[in-house]
Order: structure tokens, then C-alpha cells, then sequence
């Protein structure tokens, strides 16, 4: 190995890394990372009591599904050049549907809770109402 000093073999061991990772594999790591960072804050909002469990839990659900896509992304290859597609594009494309599945299902827990509060908010005055009629029969008494 004369000629060869440790610098240019340094050189070369990570050119030969550099070719190794793919591009997919990159996007893969990117999607993963960005996934695990999105749990951490539902995480930290949940510890904070900003949402409830239930909500948690669905957040962490896609979070985790994310993290498990990203891994599939040599699989969905195959797939997303049927489309005419990147890999990470599909990805992309089904965790929007996704997240736009949750959100739909988050608008109809929202519109029910907003049902029940004019509900209860129509039965508080009702029950006011009654409270001061009846009150004011007991003064005339």
C-alpha cells in the first residue's frame, strides 16, 4: 500500500459509504426522523394536558404508521413508478390521506361536542328560567 497515505484511504472508505445509501434510503431516514419528532410533541402536548388521550393516541397512531411506512419505501417503489411516482411522493400522498381521514374524524367529535354544549347550554337556561319562576311564586307567598 505505499503511496497510499491514511488520508486518501479515509477518502475513499467514504466515497464507498457515500454510494452505499441510496437516495431512498435517505428519504426513508428523513421520513422516519420526521415522524418521531411530530410524537415527541404530541407527546409533550399531551403531558401538558393540551390534548386529551384519545386524541394522543390517534396522533401517535399516524406517527407510528409513518415510522413504519418509511421502512416500506423500497417496497412501495414498484408501485409508485406505476403512478408515475418517487417512492417518497406515495408516501407523502397516503399519509395526507391520512391526516386528512384524522381530521375529518376530529370535525366530527368537534361538531358533536359543539352539539351537546348549545344542548346543555339550551337546558341551563330552561332550568334558570323554571328556577326563577319558582322563586319568585315562593316570594309572593
Amino acid at each position: 500500500m505505499e503511496g497510499y497515505g491514511s488520508r486518501e484511504f479515509l477518502i475513499i472508505s467514504f466515497d464507498v459509504i457515500i454510494s452505499l445509501v441510496t437516495s431512498d434510503a435517505i428519504h426513508a431516514v428523513e421520513l422516519a426522523g420526521g415522524c418521531i419528532a411530530f410524537g415527541a410533541l404530541v407527546i409533550r402536548f399531551s403531558r401538558s394536558h393540551k390534548i386529551s388521550f384519545r386524541y394522543t393516541t390517534g396522533w401517535l397512531v399516524l406517527c407510528a404508521l409513518g415510522v413504519f411506512a418509511a421502512f416500506l419505501l423500497p417496497m412501495m417503489t414498484p408501485i409508485a413508478t406505476w403512478l408515475r411516482l418517487s417512492p417518497i411522493a406515495l408516501l407523502i400522498a397516503i399519509a395526507s390521506i391520512g391526516a386528512a381521514l384524522l381530521f375529518l374524524q376530529l370535525t366530527v367529535s368537534i361538531s358533536g361536542n359543539q352539539r351537546r354544549v348549545n344542548s346543555l347550554a339550551q337546558e341551563t337556561a330552561l332550568l334558570r328560567e323554571k328556577l326563577e319562576r319558582l322563586q319568585s311564586t315562593k316570594q309572593k307567598k
